[in-house]
This record gives C-alpha cells, structure tokens and sequence, in this order.
C-alpha cells in the first residue's frame, strides 16, 4: 500500500486534514476535484484491494511492559520481558557498558554502535530514562536515514534504510524504546514522543498495536486524538512492519470490484462488528481515491495533445461518426474528456473545428440519459476557452452564412444556458442576432419553403427567450429588487421550476393564461399555458398558507420551529434530518403530508429569504416530527451550513407531487416547437382521422387470432367487419376508429367495457407491429393509477403476452412481482465504480463525522490558530467570495507552543466549557406541548395514505446498492453547532495565548471552535455535494439498463406519475404507440410532457363525464380550466371519437339515473335478465332506495372534511344487515364523497368488533372510480341549513357515485338540499318518488324472509337492533336435534341449523353417582362435575368435582411444614418441601469479614461488596472482593493496583505527586514543587525534595503578659502560651475576641453572631463572653480551646504529616499560627531527618544502572532483612551465606534456599526469583 500522509490540503480556502496519495502534493490541492473531473474513468484493470488485518483482542488499556533484546532460547524459565536501566556512579567501567549493550543487542546487527563514543553508547540503550537530553544525543549515525513524506512518497518503502546494514530487514521485535523514539523523530511524530516514553513502548509493544484494530483508547493514551495523525501513524507502521516480514505470496487475481458489488446486491453483508467494518471501509476508501489519483495522473501523462487542426477535425469526425451509429456520444466523450478539452482549451480554433463542436453538441444523440455526464460535457465548454475568446465561437458567429449553422448555433447556445444560467452573460447572443438580421434581410421570405420558415420562427424564438434571460442576469448582477419583467411576462423556458420569493408573496394569482378548449396560434402559446397553470398550481398553495400564518389563522400546510439536526443517507443524497413543529399529534400512518417528494419552503426570515427542498424521506408510524429533505438544484451548494443548524426556520408545504411536477415543467421546457407530436389535433383542433404511419407503412391487419370468424383485412381498402367476435356494434365502431386514427378517443361510460376493448385494441396493435417491423416497437400502456395500470396488465398477460415490463411506482398486486423493472436490469460494469466510489465517499465522511465535536483539541488549535493567517492569504490569493468567511487568528504564535503549555491553557478555562456545554442542552420536557393536541381534522384513512405513499415509491432498481452500513443519522450536528452561538473573541493584538487574561479566554475558545466547526460543514457539505453527483450518476446508468430492458419487451406499462420521470428513457426505446387508459382524469400537460419522440399512435381511453383532472387550486380549476383533460378538450371541440352506448354493469332501475349524462345509452339484454333474477334483495322490499334525513352534518372548520355521524352509523348497520342475510363482504361496499366520513364509517365497523363487518370496503368516491360492485351503500354527508352541498353537487362525482352498483344501491342523504345541488338529484328524487316505485322516504322497510308479514322500519342506526339476527323479533320456531327449539331470534343464516348450538341446560343424568350433568345441552357430558366436598390425605377439605379421585388430587393449599433448615416450607401442601431450594433471604458472614444478605441456600463466599479498604497508595480500593486476585495455593487475597489514572498521593511533604503515572505504576519520585515552611519572618524557598534552611532570626513571640522569648525562630521558645484575651479594639469599635500576643481575629461576636465555629459547629453568640478564638486562614476562625486540642493530637498511623486547617484543609503554618510554632517545627525537623537519609541513599538511577551493569536474565537481585540490595549470579539460586556490605547482616543462603529474613527485589522489572524451587502444594484435604 502506498504511504499516506496527512497532507494539510486546501479545499475552498478549508484546510483539512484528508490521508491521500499524492505526489509533490501543492498547496491548494482539492481532492473533490479529482472526484468532479474522473467519473468517467474505466474499471479496465483489476484494483487489489488493501484490507487491515484485524484482530478482535484489541487492547481495552495500554499497560505495556518493555521487551529486553535477549535470544527467546534464554529466556525458557522465563517468559517476562525485563526493563533495561541507565548508568550509576558506581559502574565506571565502560567497556563493560559496552559488553552488557552488545549483550542485549546481538540481533540487532548494530556494528556501527560500537564505533560511538561511550556517552552516546549509554543514552542510545536508554529506554526508562526521562531526561529530555537522550533525544538529543541519539541520531550520531541517524541523521542520514531521515526522509520528506513529501519529497519520497513513491519510494518510501525502499528508502526506509538503516545505516547498519541496508540489506538486511529490520528486527522490530528486538527495539528498545530509544530505537523506537529514533522511529518517531524520523516520521515527524516528534509531539508523541513523550507519551511513548510514558507508556514505555518498545518494540515489541510497537508490534502489538500494528497488529490491533483501531482502538481509539489506545491510540489516545498515546496522544493521538484525531483523525489524521492517528491514520498516518497507522500507515507508517504499517509500513514498517511490512519492511520487517517477507513478501506474502502473490494470490489469484479477481475482479474485485465486481465481486465485492455482486456480493453486496445479493447477499447481506458478514456478521462482523459496525466498527470494525467500518475501519476496513474507510481504509478501503483511501486506498481507492490514492489508486485512482495513480492512475488519472498516468493517463494525463501518457496523453498526447492534438498537434494540427486536420488532427482535431478527425477526432471531431469520428465522434460524428459514432453518434450517427447510434452510440452514445455523451458517455463517449465524458470518457474521453481529456481530448476534448486539449481542444477547446485553445485560444485560437479553426472555423471547421468549432463547427464540427458545434455539430457534435447539438447532435440529435447529444441528449443522452447520462445526464451528470452531459452537464459536464457543457461545463467543461462553459468554463474553456471555447466561448470566452474572442477568436472561436464569437469568430465563428460572423462568419456562418447558411440557416443550418444559424440553427445550430443558436441550439447551442440555449442548450448551454439552459444547463448553466451564469453563462449566458458570455454568449454572443447579439452578434448572433445581427448576423442573422443582415442574411434574412437579404432573402425573399415569399420563396423559401414552409419547413424553412419553420426554422426561420425557430431562431427568431430563441433569440428572443434568449435575449430575455440575458437581461434578467444582468438584473440579479446589479440586484434590483424589482425585475424588469413580470413573471407573467417571461418566457416559460426562462422560468424557473421552482416559486421565487416576490411569487409567494404575492396577494393575488398571477396573470395567466387560461386553458383554451379551442385552437392555438402557436407551439409555443400551448406549451407557455400549460407550464404556467401547471406550475402555479404548485405555488398557489403556498402564497395561500403564507398568508393564512400572516394574517393569523392557522394552515394545515404550515410548521414551525424547524431545526436541523444532522444528515441522512438516501438513495438521491445525503439529506438533512430536520424536526419540527405542527400544530397538532402527528401520527404517520395516518398522516397525508410530508409525503415523499412533496415540495418544501423554508424561512427563518419571515420568507424575505426562502429555501425550497423536497421530502426524502419520513416515518412510516409513530408521532416523532423527524423528517429527511434535501434542497433543490444547486441550492445545498450554495447554503452555509452554519447557517442551517444554527437558526430555526418556518416551514410551508405544496400538497402536490412536486417530484413528478418538477419532471412534467422540465420536460415541457425541453419541448421544441418541431417535436411536440400531433400539433393539428392539439392547436388547430382538427377532427381529421389521419391512419397512424405504422399502418400506413403495413395496412393488412390480422383480426384472426383475436377474434372468431374474422379475416385479415386492409385498413386503407377493405370495409371493416360489422361485428367482431363478442363487441357490441358501438364497439365496433370505436375499435374501428382507434385503428384508423392516429389520435383516437374512447369515451366509455360506465360499464360499456372500455376496458375490455382496450385489451383487444393492445392485442390486434401488438401482433400487427411484432409481424411487420424489423425492430422491437415496444407499447406504452399508461394509467393514472396503479390500481387500474395493474387491471389492465393482468388481462394483457393472461390473454395476450407475457413480455411485459412494469416500471413506476410498486405494485400492492402479488401478480405483477415478477413483471417488475428490478427482474430486467443488470448492473454495467462501469457502474460498479460508482457505487464503490459512493460507498468510499459515506465511508470517509463517517470517519470525519467521528471526529466531528463541540470540543477544540491540541491539533485544532494548531491548525486553526497558526494557520488562520495562511488561509486568509490564500483566500485573497483565491479571489473566491464563496468560500467561508475566516477572519484572520490575530497575532497568536504557535511556535512557542506545546502539548502541555496548551493541557495547562484549557485547564484554567475547562470549568466554562462545561458552562458552555450545560447552557446550551436544552432539556426534554415529558409534558405535550400545549399545541401537541389530537386533532381529527389533520388525520387521513390508513389505506388512503399507504396508497399515496405507494404511488410515490418509485422502484430505483438497483440503485440503492452497495454498501448501506453507514448510516449517519445518528450524528447530532446541531448540537454541535449550537456552542458557535455563544460570544467570541479573535484577540489579533495577541501573540501567545497566554497573554489573554484567564475570564477572557473562553472566548478565544470558542473562536476558534467556530472556525474548526465552520471548516468541518464546509468539508461536510462538499462530501455530500460528491454523493449526489455519484447518486445521480448511478441513476443515468440505471435509465440506460431500463432503456435496454425496455427496448426488448413488447409491453411497457406504467403509471402517468412514473412515465414523466422517463421520459428520456421512452424517448430512446422506439415506442410507436401509446395507450392510456383514465386519460380522462389527466391533466394535459401530464400527457404532452410524457408521449416519447417516436410515438406515431395514441389512443385515449376515459369518460371526461367521470372523475376529472384534480387540481390543488380551486380558482385554477373554476377560472382557468386546468381540470379540463386533453380527453376533454378533444371531446368538446369536436374532435374524431367515440362512445359507446350499451352498458353491461347496472341493471336497468339503477342505470336509469344516469340517462341524463348519457342520452344514448342503452342496457344489454343480459343487464335485463339479471334484473329479474338477482334484483330481489334478501331482507329488503327494493333494491333501491334514498333515506331521506335531515340530522346536521358536523365538521369544526370550512377547510376540513366533513363527517356525519347520523349517516356513518345508519349505513355500517346497513351492512351489517345484508351480511347477516347471507351476503358475503365483497358482495358489497360503503361510498361517500369525503375522507372525514369515512375515517368515521371504519371507526363505527371497529367499534362493533365484527370480524365479517371488517372485511367490507370502505371507499371514498374517487378512490372507487373504474370498480363495480353488486349491492353499494352510499353516505352523502352534506345536510346544511346554508345550503352547501360542496362536492355532491360536481357532476361527475355524483355520475361515479351512483354508477358503482350491479344490482342494488342504497342512499342515505339530505334530499332537499340534494334537489337544489344538481338537475340529477332532482332527476332521480322525481323517479324514486313516483308512486309506482315509491322508493324514497324517512324509513327503509326491511321484510323478514322468514315471517313475510313482519316488516320492521329502519329510520336510524339504532332500529336495526330490532333485527338482532336478521330477520325479525320473533323467536325462530325451529326444532333442533336434542329436541329442545332454537333459542336465537328469527335468523336468515343458517336455516338448517348446521352450525348453531342449542343454548339450554343439559338434562343427562350421570349413571355412576347420579347427578344432573350441568353443561349446556349442545355439550358433551363427559365426567360429572358436581362439586362436593372432600377430604384429602392430607387432611385438608376441598370441594371437588364429583369425578376426581382425592387421592390423585393434589392438595394446592399453603405448606405449613418447616424445612431442614428450619425455614417455613413456601410450596403446597402438595408438593415436596425440599423440592426447591430455600429462598429465605439470611445475612452471612463471608471469609473476607463482609455481610451480606443471601438465599439461605446460597452457599458461596464469593462476595460482591466493594472491599473499601485503603491501598498503599492511600486512595480506598474500590474493586470488588471477588475481583481480588487469590495467592496460589491459599485464599487470601491481595489487593489489585489502583484504577486511578493520575497518582494523586499525599508525599510527606505535604504535597500532591506531580508526577505524570498511574497510580498503580511508577514511583512519584521527587516532590518538585516549592517548600511550604514559613514563619512569621520569611518563607524558605527552595525546593521542596531539598532540606529547609532553618530561620536564624530572633523570634518575635511574647506580650505584657509571658514576656518575650529569647531564643531564634528556629529553637523551641522560652515563654508558655498566653491564654489572656486580647484587648485591642477592631475597626467596628469592638474588643477583638482573639488572644493577646496573636493577630487579631477579622469577625466580631456583637457584629457577626451567627458565624459558626467549624469544629463545635456552634454559633459565636452561643459561647461564652469569655471564650477567646484563634483565625488560622482570612475567615476561619477556631476556639481556643478546640484548636490547641487539635494541633497536639498525634496521627494515628504514626505518619509524619503536617497538621491542616479543619476548614479548608491547607498547611497550617508558623507564619498563619505562631502559637502553634514549636508544633509545626517539630514536624519539619522531622521531614528534614527523612529527606537527609532518602540522600544518603543510592538513587533510582544509580541502582538502575548496576542492574543494568550486572546483566543476565531478570530475578537475580534480593534484600537483605534491612532492605539493601545484593545479587546472586549463576542460576540465581543461593549457595552460600555472606555479609551485607551495609548492615553486615547475612545473606544468600544454602542448597538453593534463600534465608528466611531475605526477600526477593523487584530492582530489576521481575516479580518473582530466576530461581524457584520445587514446592510441595499444601493438602487441600
């Protein structure tokens, strides 16, 4: 693996720190500009991926022991490393050093070291000493082995030399920690040098991290804390350690690429731990980006640029070439992109050359489904000389003279502007206009041809849109509030998709155009309509809700309190997880808003600024106000992060389908006045039938293997056949007219079949075309909802084909899954980059995100303070006003700087960042909020929303693949981001940051935490900038894998929604015609913006008299007629169709009532015969009826939806009534117009728990459109003293509403406001009130059909319970098998009573004890059951069934025996007492001494308390007394090490340990800190380990009353202590409460009485006038009594410890308390007698160094019984008896045994003897 530096990188003026392979590295190196400019680059090679070896036994704590350099074969009896030691004074022989250095080194091959002098001989084989020094004197030999990360990226491996020997590999395993440390210094990790040391890590030590998985306890004990240099030192190691080994043998060679993606699509990942995958990903990633910048910087080099123009002309050719092949010349040339722009990035380009540009971009193949490809293609000429120089294109511009260069010219130049808005203001668009001006000027307009005039108004088009958006560039440069033009004014390709801020403020729509049923002047007048309905239709909803909030009302569309909160990963982007809140509970489920792709505006200004965003992505349940939602277009470039998290936004909703909107407005843009197909029918309203050219080209149709008893016949010629197989003649006549007309239209009312012959339409088109082209015509089957899309398939595949494709949203039918988009497409091998490359990208901002914090870290403050400067400058260099704004980090040096001088800066502020930490979390209140209401209104049908939610699910494919571990929504940003709000300060005028004074320094703090967080969402926002481009990328492969499925099937089908997002892709497939059923219920431009370039057919089947168009605005509807469909408009301008006219669904007292939308339309003979058979509805007199009521709708506001709860409970028993007369629950459905009433209907059937009842559908009108069903229940809802009848009013709602029912319909409704809403009402109330049908009224008779002379009046819900069964009230006099009659009341179900169970008691007499059997009569008898009392054995009485034997019975009452152990039995009676083990809680003592409360059977010692008792150390041993590890053979415990981190002893002294080690480890050495002895004259001033100067001056201790001492200050005094009360007075004019002859005391008795005494705790008015006080420190005031009682108590561990003040816990001192002066110079004295024998003594290092001298294997060196140490060689058992050369007490010992007041010493790192003999183990018996 290539080694990987952290290279401080610029990016957008941001440095950061990014591990990558890069050589000669500049400055302002971007590494997402490799991204942006190699997309393209080819999989052509096999790329071995460099994987970590992992190992799972990471080390949880770096406790390391040093390895010595000893041979493994001398160390068998002893596997434990031994430390190596410096030199003492009394080892003066050096070159016995010298012999003990090689010793431990001969594996080293170290020959050079014996050529240096001695004193560096002994530094370099320095591991434990902490002199700064050794660094110094350690790089003799070394200096030549240093190396530049930058310098010798390449060769690193090769160059990591050692001067002792260059061939040989290094021996790691064999490093001391000087060798090591060399290491560090010679990779530039000098900072950490001080950590290694701390840690001791040696060698052996270096290669157990090698080998470890990232561990980030580990790597912070050794001072790395971020990301960068953790990862450069892990690649330097792991470099090192790949020097050390032998190359691994080379292994076969795969695709791993592809492998690696394969696997990922079709299996699911290893079951390895998140972390650990994670750390292989991110590794993984970098090595790619390094490979890939390898391998683009070698294609770059290896180019070759153009060297003529004949050279470019024939590249520029040959691309021609290709894209005329139809190949795919976007790809093509983005793969080749550097060839492309050698060319046009010259400044002089020949006329031949910019013309074949010229051609290639405006070639018909240029728009290509690679849309990133494409953008870049036209950036890359954007950004190039191409346009910018005056000598190419503007050159090229006045020298073009025929109309085809005017055309393609000027395409391009709208081609561009479109893509890229800012370059238009470079475009030679007046040039081009005079150009163009002076030549057409010149011809003679009456002579040029009709297609040439075409192009003529085509140019002259876009010189105009083109000119215009122009002048509106200029308008946004200079910043004019108001544009020259109104919005109404600007041409429709100049709009933006979408709203702008002055649009939704608006009061008022806009000035539009209204639909036009009639002609149109121009493509361009359709297309500006459309657009412009369309789009305000989108905006409208929002300048609505804006202005409801503003005027103080509430909208259903509005949130507030949006915050940001971190990122999401989806399948376009990476998102932002947003909350919010809404004005009412939210439950998804339930929830219509918010749906994916619904379009967002955002404002945290009260919209003067806005943000639009689409939905990503939201919950499916639950009430969490959590949503996903990225910005549109290059919005999310633009916006600053900080700015997002740190304000809170109002937010509004557009409740329409933004997504597809968004594709039908671009799509319509995209339209040029040449390609939109059927101009004559669209603008001029033609009703000629024109046969399509499909037909033409083949007229002989096959009508054979579709219909019987049919021909071939020839569309143009022949005569069509009268009938055809089972059509009825209007369906003749309709299919006839479809086959002969290119736009044909099918109106079908309802149940005429439409349908059906749409089915037979597909199969004779689809045979013709499979028969007579030469290509795959694949037809386009289109519905406006999946519902009727899936319908229609099925009837395709199982009467017609199986090659059928279904693309779009995904289907609820089980029967379309294997006709799905996913079972086609297969993954290109090109793609698989991408999807790595995106994964590489998520993998390496989840790293950073790891790292990403609210806390400012040595390594930030270096980056962010000292570099501050050098950014700033490279800003200025840069010009870029986008970059973020870095003010400048003042004067602050960091060059006097370290790890520890910083550690000290942040401690003296670390209290106000935990101030700043706690402010800013804002706490979770369990309370709702005071808006957190339920509220109906905002709640939708389950069904409704899973189906809209569905609609927009659109099926990606597969690209969603690759690696979906990491997810990164669990990062709170906000939070973060949050602390930047808080006061700061860049303090320019400072140059080292300790100048700044301790309470301002915070806010240097948190500048600087501003400027690493602004940093990081900059690095952040660029990352997700590259994984949208990468997503989108992925998807343009994706539409070309469905272009090449769907030009292989003979079927495609879709939804309207899912088409307008292919319609490149259909555009590419050949597709000639194009069927689309519900074309009624379209909006126009929906069909227009969706038909593919090639169709030559369409075919629109509907029934405008239906479900119209839906519409978001109301007025857009009424005013504008936006809801008139395409189907529509033909219809009424009296364009070629046909309707059918005999319906096959209603029977005939049904259909009648539609005879006044369809004149014409008849019922077929079988309606008839099923009216006279299934008519007759079981229960009910007729099969119609309308329940007239006038009971109040109930809806709280205008704009919600209404409900009646009259209604809902009427009709939910209704049903239920039908149900029980036999009728199954498909044979029946519930309507109403509205969702409020049937959120009401499905809670009425819940309520009733009836499982039948719930199976019946509940439907709203719309939803029912195109199904049919044999008995409907309709609620109409409305009833109103206003008058408003709202949408039962709507024809065609009422037409679908009563249109619906086979052979019954049942309504309930207000019939006298129905009869005032629409003619039809009135018509039908007429026909139902003639007497003859009487079939209206205020109560519904239901007849029992058992009892034909019982009717019972239904006029509410309520009286359908005087038909509890069905039938009627009177009991069913039916005789049941036992005998008895049927219990139940009169029943329709069931009339043989199979099934029903006779209720009454059973008469049985049981033979054996003769007892009445007491179960119901349907029952078995079975055993008796009579219940008789018994007595048991055990003596108890029990009442037992007559059945059950006593002696088998067992016994369930209490057990009231005693145990073995003398516990009450808890068991049965029954049950055997020791059965289970006694749980009586009993307090035992355990071995260790503790108490503890267990089960009585609980007979372990293993104790669970903390064993508290106090440590050597002197902190209290908090492990747990099982924790405590055993000595062998015995069960006594030893404590474990401290678990404290920092030793924090007290030393004799008096101090604290200062030294940096746990408390466990190390010695605290030497006390470094000041003395602290002082006396009323001076305080002594040297260190604290040296000894005190006694005080020499004369003491000053005495009064009137003991007189003055006589001695020095350093001598006891001669006077006694006076105990008088001191007589002077204090500034308050009271007599001082302290002695005579002392300071006085600082508080008054009179004045401060309620001071309380901190050893009595009384209050000073409590004492006696008498009692005098002593003041130790300012304010803490003892008695005196109590304080000289204190001060002369001994410690009672016999410790030498200074006395402490009771209060705070200081010194006391002679200076504080010269009462007390003899006391505390005892102590002192004491301390001194201490610190002159610690001098006598040999120092640690001396003794390290004798050790070291001695040398040999560990465990040689003992104590003598005084503690002096000596050493016994060989085997280091003893043999002999000596003399200490100190105490001269004895020694050694014989025949192995060491004498029994010896011991061993740990000097030398052992903790047992080299020697051990052989012990005989106690008996454990």
């Amino acid at each position: 693996m290539h080694e990987n530096g952290p290279l401080n990188i610029n990016n957008n003026n941001n440095s950061f720190f990014f591990p990558t392979h890069f050589t000669n590295a500049k400055k302002d190196y971007n590494p997402l500009k490799f991204y942006e400019s190699n997309i393209q680059s080819n999989i052509e090679e096999n790329i071995a991926f460099d994987t970590y070896t992992t190992k799972m036994d990471q080390l949880a704590h770096l406790k390391i022991s040093s390895s010595s350099g000893s041979d493994d074969n001398e160390r068998n009896n002893n596997n434990k490393p031994t430390t190596t030691s410096t030199t003492t004074k009394d080892i003066t022989n050096n070159n016995r050093t010298n012999k003990y250095k090689n010793y431990n080194n001969n594996n080293n091959n170290n020959n050079n070291n014996n050529n240096n002098n001695n004193n560096n001989n002994n530094n370099n084989n320095n591991n434990n000493n902490n002199n700064n020094n050794n660094n110094n004197n350690n790089n003799n030999n070394n200096n030549n082995n240093r190396f530049n990360n930058k310098n010798n990226y390449n060769n690193n491996n090769n160059r990591n030399n050692n001067n002792n020997n260059n061939n040989n590999k290094v021996n790691i395993k064999e490093w001391k920690i000087d060798k090591v440390i060399e290491w560090l210094e010679k990779n530039e990790f000098s900072q950490y040098i001080e950590k290694f040391k701390e840690e001791q890590i040696d060698g052996h030590t270096l290669l157990e991290i090698g080998k470890m998985v990232q561990s980030d306890k580990v790597f912070e004990r050794l001072g790395f804390i971020h990301l960068g240099p953790k990862m450069n030192f892990q690649r330097k190691l792991k470099e090192l350690i790949a020097s050390s080994q032998p190359p691994p043998q080379q292994q076969q060679q795969h695709n791993p690429i592809q492998k690696r993606y394969q696997n990922q699509h079709q299996n699911q990942h290893q079951n390895q731990s998140s972390h650990n995958k994670h750390f292989v990903d991110y590794n993984d990633a970098v090595y790619h980006i390094n490979n890939k910048q390898d391998k683009d910087k070698r294609k770059k080099e290896e180019f070759e640029s153009f060297k003529t123009a004949h050279e470019m002309e024939n590249y520029l050719k040959k691309k021609i070439v290709q894209a005329d092949s139809d190949e795919d010349i976007v790809e093509l040339l983005n793969h080749q992109i550097i060839n492309l722009k050698d060319i046009i990035s010259r400044d002089f380009l020949q006329f031949s050359v910019i013309e074949l540009l010229v051609k290639i971009y405006t070639h018909e193949k240029f728009q290509s489904v690679f849309e990133q490809f494409l953008n870049r293609l036209i950036n890359e000429l954007s950004c190039s000389r191409f346009f910018s120089s005056a000598h190419n294109f503007p050159t090229y511009i006045q020298g073009i003279g025929s109309l085809n260069q005017f055309k393609t010219s000027i395409d391009l130049m709208d081609l561009v502007s479109s893509k890229l808005n800012d370059i238009i203001r470079i475009l030679p668009i007046e040039v081009f206009e005079i150009r163009f001006n002076e030549l057409n000027s010149e011809t003679d307009q009456s002579t040029l041809s009709n297609e040439t005039l075409k192009i003529i108004d085509h140019i002259k088009g876009l010189i105009k849109v083109l000119k215009q958006k122009k002048q509106l560039s200029k308008n946004n440069i200079q910043q004019i509030t108001q544009p020259i033009f109104n919005i109404e004014d600007i041409s429709y390709k100049n709009l933006p998709i979408i709203p702008i801020r002055e649009e939704i403020h608006s009061k008022s729509l806009p000035k539009l155009k209204p639909l036009k049923i009639g002609t149109y002047s121009s493509p361009e007048e359709y297309i500006d309509t459309q657009f412009n309905l369309l789009r305000e239709d989108m905006i409208h909803p929002i300048r609505e809700a804006l202005s409801l909030v503003q005027n103080g009302s509430s909208s259903p569309y509005f949130y507030t309190d949006v915050i940001f909160k971190g990122f999401t990963k989806t399948q376009n982007s990476l998102s932002f997880l947003i909350e919010f809140k809404y004005r009412s509970k939210i439950k998804w489920e339930k929830f219509s808003k918010l749906l994916n792709g619904s379009l967002l505006v955002l404002s945290c200004d009260n919209f003067l600024s806005i943000f639009v965003a689409t939905v990503e992505k939201r919950p499916d349940r639950g009430e969490v106000k959590q949503i996903s939602i990225s910005f549109y277009g290059e919005q999310e470039n633009q916006i600053d992060l900080m700015y997002l998290f740190e304000n809170s936004f109002s937010m509004i909703e557009s409740p329409t389908y933004f997504e597809s909107v968004k594709n039908v407005l671009s799509s319509l843009q995209r339209i040029n006045s040449d390609d939109l197909p059927f101009q004559s029918y669209l603008l001029k309203c033609s009703g000629q039938e024109i046969i399509p050219k499909y037909f033409q080209e083949h007229p002989v149709v096959n009508l054979q293997n579709t219909f019987d008893n049919t021909e071939r016949i020839n569309i143009r010629t022949s005569e069509f056949p009268e009938e055809l197989g089972t059509l009825d003649p209007s369906q003749v006549e309709a299919f006839e007219h479809c086959l002969k007309s290119e736009l044909s239209l099918i109106q079908g009312p309802p149940g005429t079949g439409k349908s059906y012959i749409g089915v037979k339409l597909f199969e004779v088109i689809h045979r013709h075309l499979k028969e007579n082209s030469n290509q795959n015509n694949p037809i386009l089957v289109l519905c406006y909802t999946n519902h009727a899309l899936d319908q229609f398939l099925d009837h395709i595949i199982t009467n017609v084909t199986r090659n059928v494709i279904r693309v779009g949203s995904r289907s609820r039918d089980e029967r379309m899954k294997d006709y799905n988009i996913r079972n086609f497409i297969r993954t290109e091998k090109r793609q698989f980059e991408f999807y790595r490359e995106r994964d590489d990208v998520v993998a390496i901002l989840k790293e950073y995100l790891d790292t990403f914090s609210n806390e400012l870290s040595y390594e930030d403050f270096l980056r962010f303070a000292e570099n501050s400067s050098e950014d700033n400058n490279n800003n200025n260099n840069n010009n870029n006003n986008d970059q973020e704004e870095d003010d400048n980090g003042g004067g602050i040096k960091c060059s006097n700087m370290n790890f520890n001088r910083w550690g000290q800066w942040i401690k003296s502020i670390k209290k106000k960042i935990k101030e700043d930490l706690s402010l800013l979390k804002i706490p979770k209140s369990s309370k709702p909020s005071i808006n957190e209401i339920e509220n109906e209104d905002d709640e939708d049908d389950e069904d409704l929303v899973e189906t809209l939610l569905n609609e927009r699910r659109f099926d990606y494919g597969n690209i969603s693949g690759g690696n979906t571990s990491h997810d990164i929504s669990e990062y709170d940003i906000q939070s973060i981001v949050t602390m930047t709000r808080l006061e700061k300060r860049d303090f320019k005028e400072v140059q080292d940051i300790f100048d700044i004074g301790e309470n301002d320094r915070i806010y240097y703090y948190r500048y600087l935490l501003d400027r690493k967080i602004r940093h990081s969402l900059k690095t952040i926002q660029d990352y997700a900038k590259r994984y949208k481009v990468l997503s989108n990328t992925i998807l343009d492969y994706e539409n070309k894998a469905y272009i090449k499925a769907l030009s292989s099937v003979r079927v495609v089908a879709a939804t309207i929604t899912g088409a307008s997002r292919l319609k490149k892709v259909f555009d590419s497939i050949n597709s000639k015609c194009v069927i689309i059923e519900e074309a009624a219920e379209v909006l126009e431009g929906h069909i227009v913006s969706v038909l593919p370039k090639t169709i030559e057919h369409l075919i629109l089947i509907g029934d405008h008299e239906q479900l119209k168009p839906s519409c978001a605005v109301y007025q857009l509807a009424e005013k504008f007629q936006l809801n008139v469909s395409l189907f529509e408009r033909i219809m009424k301008n009296g364009g070629a169709h046909r309707q059918l006219s005999i319906q096959r669904r209603m029977v005939p007292n049904i259909s009648q009532f539609i005879h006044p939308i369809y004149p014409n339309l008849r019922n077929h003979p079988e309606v008839s015969q099923r009216f006279t058979i299934e008519s007759k509805i079981k229960g009910i007199q007729k099969n119609v009826f309308f329940l007239e009521h006038t009971v109040p709708e109930s809806s709280p506001t205008e704009s919600t939806s209404k409900s009646n709860l009259f209604e809902a409970d009427y009709v939910v028993g209704l049903a239920d009534y039908l149900l029980k007369q036999e009728y199954q629950p498909k044979d029946m459905v519930i309507l109403t117009p509205y969702t409020g009433q049937l959120l009401k209907i499905k809670n009425q059937i819940r309520n009733r728990k009836n499982d039948l009842l719930s199976k019946v559908q509940v439907r709203t009108v719309d939803q029912y459109q195109g199904e049919e069903c044999n008995i409907v229940i309709i609620s109409l809802v409305r009833s109103n003293e206003r008058g408003d009848s709202g949408f039962v009013k709507i024809k065609n709602r009422i037409n679908v509403a009563i249109s619906r029912a086979r052979n019954a319909m049942y309504i309930v409704g207000n019939s006298q406001l129905l009869s005032k809403a629409n003619p039809i009402w009135e018509n039908m109330f007429k026909i139902l009130r003639d007497p003859s049908v009487d079939a209206i009224g205020p109560l519904l008779k239901l007849q029992c059909e058992n009892h034909k002379d019982q009717i019972t009046y239904i006029t509410s819900g309520k009286d359908f319970a005087n038909v509890p069964q069905g039938g009627c009230l009177l009991n069913c006099s039916t005789r049941l098998e036992c005998g008895h009659q049927c219990s139940l009341a009169c029943h329709i179900y069931d009339q043989d009573h199979i099934n029903i169970k006779c209720t009454k008691p059973c008469e049985h007499v049981h033979e054996k004890c003769g007892h009445i059997c007491k179960k119901t009569c349907s029952d078995e008898c079975g055993l008796c059951e009579e219940l008789i009392d018994r007595i048991l054995p055990c003596g108890h009485k029990k009442k037992l069934a007559c059945s059950i034997d006593p002696l088998e019975y067992k016994c369930q009452e209490p057990c009231k025996k005693s145990r073995k152990c003398g516990h009450k039995c808890e068991l049965k009676c029954s049950e055997y007492c020791e059965k289970n083990n006694c749980v009586e809680k009993v307090n035992k003592q355990l071995p260790c001494g503790h108490n503890e409360n267990k089960e009585c059977y609980n007979t372990s010692t293993i104790c669970n308390a903390k064993c508290k008792d106090i440590l050597p150390c002197g902190d209290v041993c908090s492990v747990k007394c099982k924790d405590h590890p055993p000595t062998q053979f015995g069960t006594v415990r030893t404590h474990p090490p401290c678990s404290k981190k920092e030793c924090t002893r007290e030393l004799f002294c008096g101090h604290r340990c200062n030294s940096v080690h746990a408390c466990s480890t190390g010695s605290c050495g030497e006390c470094k800190k000041k003395c602290l002895n002082a006396c009323t004259h001076s305080v002594c001033n040297r260190g604290c380990s040296k000894l005190c100067n006694p005080c020499r001056e004369n003491c000053k201790r005495g009064c009137q009353h003991v007189g003055k001492c006589q001695n020095l200050c350093k001598e006891p005094c001669s006077i006694k202590n006076c105990d008088q009360r001191c007589t002077k007075l204090l500034p308050c004019k009271h007599q001082c409460i302290g002695l005579c002859g002392e300071k006085c005391v600082s508080i008054c008795r009179k004045c401060n009485p309620d001071y309380l005494e901190p050893i009595t705790r009384m209050k000073l008015r409590e004492f006696d006038e008498n009692d005098c006080f002593i003041e130790l420190h300012k304010g803490h005031i003892f008695l005196v009594d109590n304080l000289d009682t204190f001060m002369n108590m001994k410690d009672d561990s016999g410790k030498i410890v200074h006395k402490k003040c009771p209060s705070c816990n200081m010194n006391i001192s002679a200076r504080e308390a010269p009462r007390y002066k003899d006391i505390i110079n005892k102590t002192w004295n004491q301390i001194d007698l201490i610190k002159r024998k610690l001098m006598e003594r040999v120092t640690k290092q001396e003794s390290d160094m004798v050790v070291k001298a001695m040398g040999g294997a560990a465990g040689h060196w003992f104590l003598c019984e005084n503690g002096h140490p000596f050493y016994i060689g060989e085997c280091g058992g003893a043999m002999q008896v000596a003399k200490c050369i100190e105490c001269k007490g004895n020694v050694g010992g014989n025949n192995h045994q060491l004498l029994p007041n010896n011991r061993h010493s740990d000097i030398d790192g052992s903790n047992n003897p080299l020697y051990k003999p052989f012990e005989q183990p106690p008996d454990l018996h």
